[in-house]
């Protein structure tokens, strides 16, 4: 299954009766960016396009201010963009399945919960990235609460150099700094990160247990590493930099499927 399976309502059938009700025009209205798209296929098409970011970030949120609780409080606007996120909130449930074996509920629970409290009056740009990021760690927070039942906060170690290979797949996309949270939630999205780069072929699941193996140990757990696989530190690094730079290469297709 699929998180959007969860919706209540098939994009075809959705699609059909917001079209009989007229209800793309009357959401125009409200808010120009919609003007000219002639079906709901055709705006699908413009938010999956990565041909104009401005264009597509302007019809997207467009539609979350429209499924605003705060704003339009319109649930249909609503059930629209939980479509459009389709792939990202699939992203999220693989990349967290171990979580829950409900994981497609909780995702589809969650992204309904931040398309209806969205913070469109504080994000100008990469919305659909924004809402993506919002959703996963909603998910997160829900089944890694930050504090033990007794009350005690859960020590997480980072390796600040992983962190900042994997924001810099964001920062270097030129999504400005008004994704909030993007940084602050890296250690979140690496997860998701790598297991997008192997489903897609960009990095091998070598590569993959190697820069978590690598990138997250102290430097004489790395030289114990190097031994292990009978290879020097250096030739590790190496590696590890090579499937970095794979990584950055393929970071507008993985910015791509965020929508």
């Amino acid at each position: 299954m699929s998180p959007t399976d969860f919706l209540g309502e098939p994009w075809a059938d959705l699609r059909a009766r917001l079209t009989s009700e007229g209800r793309l025009g009357r959401w125009a209205e409200r808010e120009p960016a919609l003007a000219g798209l002639p079906d709901l296929d055709a705006l699908a098409q413009v938010v999956h396009s990565r041909r104009d970011l401005d264009f597509t970030d302007e019809v997207f949120v467009a539609l979350l201010r429209l499924a605003a609780a705060d704003n339009g409080d319109d649930q249909d606007a609503g059930l629209v963009v939980a479509h459009l996120m389709q792939h990202a909130a699939r992203a999220i449930a693989v990349s967290l399945r171990d979580l829950s074996d409900d994981i497609d509920a909780v995702v589809a629970a969650e992204l309904w919960v931040q398309i209806r409290s969205y913070r469109w009056q504080h994000r100008h740009r990469g919305h659909a990235l924004g809402l993506k990021h919002d959703t996963r760690a909603a998910v997160v927070h829900e089944l890694c609460p930050p504090r033990t039942d007794d009350g005690y906060r859960r020590t997480v170690l980072r390796a600040p150099e992983v962190l900042s290979w994997v924001s810099d797949l964001h920062t270097t996309a030129e999504l400005d700094g008004d994704v909030e949270g993007v940084v602050d939630d890296a250690e979140e999205e690496l997860l998701d990160v790598l297991s997008w780069a192997q489903g897609s072929g960009v990095l091998t699941g070598e590569d993959v247990q190697l820069l978590l193996e690598f990138e997250l140990a102290a430097l004489p757990q790395r030289y114990a590493l190097a031994d292990a696989h009978g290879v020097a530190e250096q030739t590790l690094r190496r590696r590890c930099r090579k499937a970095k730079a794979r990584l950055y290469d393929a970071r507008l297709v993985y910015l791509g499927q965020a929508a």
